[in-house]
């Protein structure tokens, strides 16, 4: 005889399943009546909210650090946002026979609501590039942490259900962004529909014969309508703006190429939990079309070299130490700022790297052998919260720890 089903090793399980299916067939309809009471039912939507929003943005952290970045951008993207959408809608999109059911029509307020949180906060918390720090330099989100704009996130959603739950259940706070496009597009409000091909008849003209009318005007009458009110415009309105928007396709192209190739450029900024490898491209500040882009300012960089030193310096190539501090006339190679102690001794075998902790202090790693750090001030120990960030500074020609936007340290000395 083969063991026995799981249910009945167990007698205090089959108990539980029992009790279970009493409770459910005589009991659930009066705990739905209780739950579907307003106040408790409102109270459960603010709770199930704020659930969800966080869970959002846990698995948007899980996901990143499963998903590998692309050629084009140093961070995975759009991966982790699909995740966490998958998170906050996924049971809208069950069973199986339902499949897109949901969204065939338009797009529920619910979807909106958990694309926008996962989009903000992995792209505010995660991303420490171009965007990110284009995203947190509008919103005044420079010195937030990751506490903070989880926060933001929920408080968003919660805010919104409370005053969907209460006030006005229609209210989104994305309808100036839609009507926005609506304008810009001329695309007509209601929803599409797609219909299957029939083999007959296949035009308005033939259908209209086939109804015992004339084809030829109805059809016309029909185009004319669609002409008129199919959108915000009417049909030629639609046109120009269709056609300005294909002229506009070559410039979003040239952005986009743009954009591609300054997202490859080394970070002029780490946070905690980035590090920088011995090897790799290090830091750079004012590196991408410096004439054109940066005010004519001189490049910076900072690296770790594989002997163990972490050193700032302006050229294109890293310096070899122990090198001069200041160039020899007529000399093209790079220009020592500043750099720390070699160690004495380095295997082989040990991956130098630099981190950045949380306290604001920089350090070079051999494996789980510390080879420098930078000092920690008593200013630095007040601020435990405060967003953390080590930047090079093109300007001054220095590689500088933040700290709630305040100085900890800087290789130019304080």
């Amino acid at each position: 005889m083969r063991d026995p089903p799981l249910f009945l090793n167990n007698d205090l399980l089959v108990t539980c399943i029992m009790v279970f299916f009493l409770f459910s067939v005589v009991f659930d309809p009066y705990v739905v009546n209780f739950i579907k009471t307003p106040h408790l039912w409102k109270a459960m939507a603010l709770l199930s909210t704020t659930s969800r929003m966080n869970k959002i943005c846990f698995i948007v952290d899980y996901a990143l650090t499963k998903f590998p970045p692309s050629p084009y951008y140093p961070i995975a993207l759009f991966g982790p946002i699909m995740i966490g959408l998958a998170r906050g809608i996924g049971g809208s999109l069950v069973p199986a026979d339902k499949g897109l059911s949901s969204i065939s029509k338009d797009l529920p307020w619910a979807v909106q609501l958990c694309f926008s949180v996962a989009t903000f906060y992995h792209v505010v918390a995660n991303d420490t590039y171009i965007l990110g720090g284009m995203v947190r330099g509008a919103l005044g989100l420079e010195n937030a942490t990751r506490e903070d704009i989880r926060l933001i996130a929920v408080t968003f959603g919660v805010v919104v259900t409370v005053i969907q739950t209460y006030y006005a259940p229609k209210f989104n706070p994305f309808t100036p962004a839609h009507q926005a496009l609506y304008t810009v597009t001329g695309m007509p409000k209601t929803a599409i529909t797609i219909e299957v091909p029939r083999s007959t008849p296949s035009t308005d003209a033939d259908k209209a014969k086939d109804n015992g009318g004339n084809g030829a005007e109805e059809a016309k009458d029909k185009e004319k309508k669609e002409g008129e009110g199919g959108g915000l415009y009417d049909l030629k309105t639609r046109k120009k703006i269709q056609s300005f928007l294909e002229a506009l396709k070559p410039v979003g192209v040239a952005a986009v190429a743009v954009l591609a190739l300054y997202s490859r450029q080394p970070p002029s900024t780490i946070i905690p939990g980035v590090v920088v490898k011995a090897g790799g491209s290090g830091l750079a500040s004012c590196a991408f079309l410096p004439k054109v882009l940066s005010n004519g300012c001189t490049p910076l960089r900072a690296a770790v070299t594989e002997t163990g030193s972490l050193v700032v310096y302006r050229g294109k190539e890293v310096p070899v130490l122990p090198a001069a501090k200041k160039k020899v006339e007529g000399d093209d190679g790079p220009e020592v700022l500043w750099s720390s102690p070699a160690p004495k001794k380095l295997a082989a075998e040990d991956e130098v790297q630099l981190d950045l902790s949380e306290d604001g202090i920089l350090s070079v790693m051999a494996g789980d052998k510390k080879l420098w750090s930078s000092t920690l001030t008593t200013l630095g120990k007040r601020l435990p919260n405060f967003r953390v960030e080590a930047r090079l500074d093109a300007v001054k020609g220095a590689l500088e720890v933040y700290k709630g936007g305040q100085l900890q340290w800087s290789s130019a000395g304080k």
